[in-house]
């Protein structure tokens, strides 16, 4: 065996396509992960890279995905400990929350570019692609929804997105409008209630000042 085909240098392989291909962002599977592997090692089969991959696997060196009969393979050490989420991407798919939580924990002053959105996002959720799409496509769909709705501000000068600070879009602002007409309400019925009361006052200090009055007439 030569230094080439240790152990060591496969899994290196192996990770390198898996990395390639989900950059892509294609599924990495095994037909793939061989095609990409055979651009500088064309000597090796379907079949020599499948066994590779299942040794690594048993290793706990990549994960093994299985989804509705389709086996993929993941680098273990490419998503976040702990954090990692599910997202399932099709041309349907609505990605203005994820953009939008993007956007957010990013937090660049200057605004993030779709293309460090994307990023994020991969690095941030384990996606699989339930039919074929772009994510770049649909978080840029998603970019246009979170403008529509105020909940991102669009610097053209550098094509970046800030989130809106303070705010969650229109919906907030109608809800801030709404509770403000309560609280003028509020305010309204107490208001009421006082001068109800004071009048309620005013009327009783009048009675008792008839009646008192009415006493010292009184002849003895």
């Amino acid at each position: 065996m030569t230094k080439e085909e240790t152990g060591a240098a496969w899994v290196s392989w192996l990770l390198d396509a898996i990395h390639k291909i989900k950059y892509q962002k294609q599924r990495p599977n095994v037909e793939r992960v061989a095609a990409c592997i055979r651009q500088h090692h064309p000597q090796y089969s379907n079949e020599t890279v499948f066994q590779h991959l299942e040794e690594s696997v048993r290793n706990g060196l990549i994960q093994r995905h299985e989804n509705k009969g389709n086996v993929s393979y993941k680098d273990p050490d490419s998503l976040p400990r702990g954090k990692s989420k599910g997202l399932k991407l099709s041309p349907a798919c609505d990605l203005t929350k994820v953009f939008v939580k993007a956007v957010r924990e990013l937090g660049e002053i200057d605004g993030s570019t779709i293309r460090a959105i994307e990023k994020f996002v991969a690095s941030s959720y384990e996606i699989e692609f339930e039919q074929e799409c772009e994510l770049s496509e649909l978080l840029r769909i998603a970019a246009k929804k979170s403008l529509s709705r105020g909940l991102v501000i669009h610097n053209a000068e550098n094509n970046a997105f800030r989130a809106v600070i303070g705010r969650k879009g229109h919906s907030s602002s109608r809800n801030n409008k709404k509770e403000e007409r309560e609280r003028e309400r509020r305010e309204k019925k107490e208001k009421r209630r006082e001068e109800k009361r004071e009048k309620k006052e005013r009327k009783l200090k009048k009675k008792q000042k008839n009646v008192s009055s009415s006493t010292e007439e009184s002849p003895a």
